[in-house]
This record gives structure tokens, C-alpha cells and sequence, in this order.
């Protein structure tokens, strides 16, 4: 275990990983396809919109990322509510905004955690109604800057995984 690492295990109320510079962050899911799905934030009183519809773009059973027509405070608490028409699928969750930023044209990125985690069971329903995306997240694109001669990984399309060691038979 490395200097400043907190051991987190079986049991543990957490199973992020977390050392002085980094918070090793719970698996997010993408958002699935589903034209019959209602996202909707609901800010605190005085806030102008109160209630802004939103899209979902992926989720942890800790926090969720969204994109919204209007920028939200960093410490501003909201109420995160997902409704899917078809399968009546639901989650409603109060949250922190932990973060914002600019994202595609008029739009913003916007990061929350919740206060209370998403069971299992709720996680479930999300993905057999398929508003969560059982396919994985496409890898980030690498800076060029970045790219270093010889690093496997580096980002260019050329880059393949390293093959996986193969089997020897034992020696009598």
C-alpha cells in the first residue's frame, strides 16, 4: 500500500480508492438511447430557472453527469429527478453540484454527487429499462502533445493493447 493510501475493502462504506492527490472514482455508465426518458433539476427556491430539463450522460451509483441549457453553481444542491415514460423507471436523488463547464454549443457540463448512493437494485432497473448503456465508455482521446515515441498507449489509432500472455505447458 502506497504512503497517504487509505485501505478500502470488503465491508468498507466506500469502495473508492483514495490517496493525498487522488479520489479513485466508482464506475460511471453511459446514458442509453431512450427517447422516453425525463431528466429534470430542481434548484433551490430563488433560483431562476427553478426546474431546468436536462440530459443524462452517465451515471455512478454516487453521482451523475448531465447537460444542461444553463450553467449551475459549484456547491449549489439540487434534486435530480429521472423518469422513463415507457418502462414507469424512475430515480430521484438530492445532490451537490461538484462541478460545470462549457461543453458543446450553448450548453454546460455539469458534475453532482448525490447524498445518498443509488442501491443496487435501482441501478438494476436502470439498465434492464435501458436508460443506462451496458456497452463501455469510449476511451478519451489523448492530447497529441502527450504522445511519447515507443509509449504503448500513447492514443494514435495505430496503438493496440498488449496481447495477453500465453499459455506454456509445464515442464515435467
Amino acid at each position: 500500500m502506497a504512503v497517504g493510501e487509505t485501505p478500502i475493502g470488503i465491508g468498507s462504506p466506500s469502495m473508492d480508492k483514495q490517496t493525498e492527490d487522488h479520489v479513485a472514482r466508482r464506475p460511471r455508465h453511459q446514458a442509453g438511447d431512450v427517447a422516453s426518458l425525463r431528466v429534470e433539476v430542481e434548484r433551490a427556491p430563488g433560483s431562476v430557472p427553478g426546474c431546468v430539463d436536462v440530459e443524462l450522460v452517465d451515471l455512478s451509483r454516487t453521482g451523475v453527469r448531465l447537460r444542461s441549457p444553463v450553467p449551475l453553481a459549484e456547491g449549489e444542491t439540487i434534486t435530480v429527478r429521472l423518469h422513463d415514460v415507457q418502462s414507469r423507471a424512475q430515480l430521484t436523488r438530492s445532490g451537490t453540484v461538484r462541478w460545470t463547464r462549457p461543453d458543446r454549443g450553448d450548453t454546460w457540463s455539469i458534475g453532482c454527487q448525490f447524498c445518498e448512493s443509488v442501491d443496487w437494485e435501482t441501478l438494476g432497473e436502470l439498465f434492464l429499462a435501458d436508460i443506462l448503456s451496458q456497452e463501455p465508455p469510449a476511451p478519451r482521446p489523448r492530447q497529441p502533445d502527450t504522445q511519447v515515441p515507443g509509449d504503448i498507449g500513447a492514443g494514435t489509432p495505430d496503438d493496440e493493447a498488449p496481447s495477453p500472455p500465453t499459455e506454456r505447458p509445464l515442464e515435467a
